[in-house]
């Protein structure tokens, strides 16, 4: 009888281990799934913030290039500027001498 009983004991310590180690395996494997939701969730927000610099980048250059495009213009205008100025005193010369 005492043989039964220790082996009906170590078979029951056995199966609890057992049903002990598989919940604890689910529940292990319930939070790798959690844990890779998460993981997804912040790639997805990665490819959103990088499509967002990428356009950001192509915004930054359309406006560097409208800058290099103002400059061009303000330089012609300078010029004009200096040609009117010449010819106001060109102009001006002339007044002086004929009063």
């Amino acid at each position: 009888m005492e043989k039964n009983n220790d082996f009906q004991q170590l078979f029951d310590l056995m199966t609890d281990t057992r049903t002990t180690m598989i919940t604890q395996f689910d529940l292990m494997h319930k939070k790798f799934e959690e844990i890779d939701k998460r993981f997804d969730r912040v790639e997805d927000r990665l490819d959103r913030i990088e499509n967002e610099q990428t356009a950001l980048t192509k915004r930054v250059g359309n406006v560097e290039v409208a800058q290099l495009d103002m400059n061009a213009r303000m330089l012609q205008v300078e010029e004009s500027n200096e040609n009117v100025a010449t010819a106001l005193q060109a102009i001006s010369k002339v007044l002086k001498q004929t009063l």
